[in-house]
């Protein structure tokens, strides 16, 4: 954008992207970035032997072995889902697509107006590419719910010849997009953003004023700084 260009984000969306992960698949990557001995059987032992049941009272299932997924809730799986998306950003590399990603959320970029025949042909043949390595990997690229953020002054840049015919129905560009918490607009005029940071502590704030008379001061700090403050500062650097 800063060169005039225009730019498409794609954010990309995964069915039940946590569920679907290979034990198998994982320990074999974490082996190939070098994670080996103890630590590599501390990781397996953390993901096997684990099982689950239904429970609807006064009925229970019998236990089921879990043999794929990575504990939702751990501070380690998104690591190791990071670790089990790591080979795509190879695969989108030699396309000349750009590939940001934490955890389940992955975004492709590409400008389609500095080259835009070949940054077509990139994107058509790179996301049958990914379309291919995700469905070796047991993930499933949710086509319906990805979204195409079309950033700079030229939104007719992009229409639905860009989306290869493989994938299904070509997502509509749409207005605004939510990443990782932030709202992106367009322009990056980062207006939607502000006014729903604003909107959510506001509505905060007042829902604190009708408490805090019996509040102790210290107490309101605590409650005013983890409700309200933490919401500014998050990603303040953006």
């Amino acid at each position: 954008m800063d060169n005039g260009e225009t730019v498409a984000l794609i954010l990309l969306d995964l069915s039940a992207a946590f569920d679907t992960v290979c034990h198998r698949t994982l320990i074999t990557r974490l082996r190939s970035t070098g994670i080996q001995g103890q630590a590599l059987d501390w990781i397996a032992s953390f993901l096997s032997n684990r099982s689950q049941r239904v429970y609807l009272p006064p009925f229970c299932s019998e236990p089921t072995e879990i043999i794929c997924s990575v504990p939702q809730g751990s501070s380690l799986s998104p690591t190791l889902f990071n670790v089990y998306m790591s080979p795509l950003a190879n695969i989108v590399r030699k396309h000349d697509i750009i590939n940001t990603s934490y955890a389940d959320d992955t975004q492709l970029i590409l400008s389609l107006t500095k080259d835009p025949a070949s940054a077509k042909t990139n994107l058509q043949e790179g996301m049958k590419d990914v379309a291919d390595w995700m469905r070796l990997s047991r993930l499933k690229l949710n086509s319906e719910k990805t979204e195409v953020l079309i950033l700079g002054n030229t939104p007719s840049a992009w229409d639905d010849s860009w989306w290869p015919t493989a994938l299904g129905t070509a997502p509509t560009p749409t207005d605004h997009a939510r990443n990782l918490g932030f709202i992106l607009d367009p322009l990056l005029t980062m207006t939607k953003q502000v006014n729903a940071v604003s909107s959510a502590c506001f509505l905060t704030l007042r829902m604190l004023r009708k408490i805090f008379r019996w509040i102790p001061a210290d107490s309101r700090k605590t409650v005013t700084h983890a409700l309200v403050t933490s919401r500014l500062d998050y990603g303040n650097t953006l």
